[in-house]
């Protein structure tokens, strides 16, 4: 409500409120009840304990105001509201929804001192998200893509090979950003790079030379070791060429980050891209007219892997690094992200976890 919604309630409606409104006021845009002012938190970090009140101060442990996480209420009872939520309530509830007892808090809220209004609307209000962990404006929650699906397709036999695997697959589907999604996506991979050394390390026994010999070869660039972990794993070509095949309706993008942005270890030259593209995709008969006549079926798939590893590489480095020398994705860019990197991600994970009878 604001300053006049309150100043219309009847003697009965202030009868039942559990505190006296002694003195409410408009400052500056803000509604203030009992030298006290509540400000909308839009996000928060999930790492708080939404059960306590949290005390906020200044560097000089000056208090500031107290963070109520009044979103998490599951019912509205208004003679339970402390304070610092009542006054929260009153700001946020419409004249419409007032004493209504199915209620529902829409955010949490910081309730500031009146003597620390201005002070925090100058020097904090719009720095939150980095000292506080949370956001104000409405205008600052980013909205994650949200990607068409009408179709889940359910595989058989995916096995995790480790307890870890496991856990970043619990905590990849509780990601509401591509840009995230995607790195623990790539960590599943990542780790099978530790869990192939361990166990090619436990067939050698005591052969000391070949144990060297893998520690080498695991030493060796990030992107080979990639390669590496792939190429044994990857065994549907058609439905790899399904997804590669999606870069049709990202090429401009694709030309900026894999090439405007690109490595000397890109294996597919921009001009074959572009002809591949434009003769229909990637498939085994296109891909050997535009870039090896002499190629064969399993060269073909060992060039696809290839192209696979480096476009999936790259987008990890890209939302990994956020350096000079990398193309750095805003927000902007998710549904790149979402639609083709994290879709051609998934589908190379599918086929590394499939376990083959």
């Amino acid at each position: 409500m604001n300053l006049f919604d309150i100043n219309q309630l009847d003697v009965d409606k202030r009868e039942v409120l559990p505190f006296s409104l002694d003195c409410v006021e408009d400052i500056n845009g803000h509604l203030c009840i009992n030298g006290k002012v509540a400000i909308p938190i839009t996000q928060i970090n999930r790492v708080f304990d939404r059960t306590k009140v949290i005390n906020v101060v200044d560097e000089g442990q000056e208090s500031l105001g107290l963070i109520y996480f009044t979103s998490s209420k599951s019912s509205f009872n208004l003679e339970n509201l402390t304070e610092g939520e009542f006054i929260a309530y009153l700001t946020e509830v419409s004249s419409e929804l007032f004493l209504m007892e199915e209620y529902r808090f829409l955010y949490d809220y910081i309730v500031l001192d009146k003597s620390s209004l201005n002070r925090y609307m100058e020097k904090f209000h719009n720095t939150s998200a980095i000292w506080g962990q949370f956001l104000h404006k409405e205008q600052d929650r980013l909205r994650s893509h949200i990607r068409e699906v009408s179709q889940i397709v359910a595989v058989s036999d995916i096995e995790l090979p480790t307890m870890y695997h496991n856990e970043i697959a619990i905590r990849l589907i509780k990601e509401p950003f591509a840009f995230e999604r995607f790195l623990k996506n790539y960590h599943l991979i990542e780790l099978l790079f530790d869990y192939d050394l361990v166990n090619n390390i436990k067939q050698l026994d005591d052969d000391l030379k070949g144990i060297g010999k893998l520690l080498s070869q695991y030493s060796s660039k990030e992107f080979n070791r990639l390669i590496y972990v792939l190429g044994g794993r990857i065994n549907s070509i058609p439905s790899l060429e399904v997804q590669l095949n999606n870069i049709d309706s990202f090429m401009s993008k694709a030309k900026v980050i894999f090439y405007d942005y690109g490595k000397d270890y890109n294996p597919l030259k921009i001009e074959d891209l572009e002809n591949i593209n434009l003769q229909g995709g990637f498939s085994f008969e296109v891909v050997k007219n535009v870039v090896n006549r002499n190629m064969d079926f399993e060269k073909y798939k060992v060039f696809l892997i290839k192209i696979t590893c480096y476009w999936i590489y790259r987008i990890r480095c890209c939302i990994a690094h956020n350096k000079i020398g990398e193309f750095i994705f805003d927000s902007s860019d998710e549904e790149f992200v979402s639609n083709f990197g994290e879709c051609l991600i998934e589908e190379v994970i599918k086929q590394c976890f499939k376990r083959v009878n």
